[in-house]
């Protein structure tokens, strides 16, 4: 990823947690670490705040590791955060598509699948490019059998010749999630069921940040 010109992007990170009485003395109020101006300069400065989790509630990482909201708020940055330039191919990151990420991922796919954290933000900021990308994204994605206990008979198949891409799933229960899936538009997603149980079906679908959901129904 390529940062937008004139731009320079710093993420401090800090614990949440409040001491008691600096919250009693202050009511819970703080001050930004940088004046919303510098040097001289007559461009203003953004200043988001962005929170692992809700008030009271819980964010993870794991031994050894970075946080789970820093390695989401690094896919956020490498794609998943990502806007197309009108059909141009061309691919960018702004402020909102990276709030949206992180909300998205953080509560649906958690780096270790299972610890969902509540994305909050606030501070002072406004709708900014961050990072343009050097090719178009990846992202992960989850493909959900209707009604799920058909996923068990299904040999699932993702599919895109101009990515060059294809991955297929043998009958399995649960949800079929794929991670590092190239971002296009012309997707065919198949269905084959064991025996005959069921009819075939082939969907086009299109595969886009942040996390793409699918559904294959079940034809009668």
């Amino acid at each position: 990823m390529q940062l937008a010109e004139g731009t320079r992007h710093w993420f401090p990170q800090f614990c949440r947690q409040t001491p008691w009485e600096l919250n009693n003395t202050y009511d819970g109020l703080g001050s930004s670490l940088i004046q919303k101006y510098s040097g001289g300069r007559n461009t203003p400065r953004n200043a988001p705040i962005l929170r692992a989790a809700a008030q009271g509630k819980s964010a993870f990482g794991s031994p050894g590791q970075v946080t789970d909201f820093t390695q989401v708020l690094l896919r956020g940055l490498r794609g998943a955060g990502a806007k197309e330039e009108g059909n141009t191919d061309h691919w960018f990151v702004p402020y909102t598509g990276l709030l949206h990420a992180l909300h998205v991922l953080l509560e649906n796919d958690p780096p270790a699948g299972v610890r969902r954290q509540e994305f909050r933000w606030g501070g002072d900021a406004s709708e900014v490019n961050l990072t343009h990308l050097r090719n178009p994204p990846r992202v992960t994605v989850q493909i959900d059998c209707l009604p799920p206990d058909t996923a068990q008979y299904a040999t699932l198949k993702l599919s895109s010749q101009l990515c060059n891409f294809t991955r297929s799933r043998q009958p399995s229960v649960g949800p079929w999630r794929e991670r590092d899936v190239p971002v296009d538009y012309a997707y065919q997603l198949a269905a084959k069921y064991d025996n005959g149980r069921y009819p075939a079906s082939a969907l086009n679908v299109s595969v886009l940040p942040p996390l793409q959901r699918l559904h294959v129904p079940v034809t009668p």
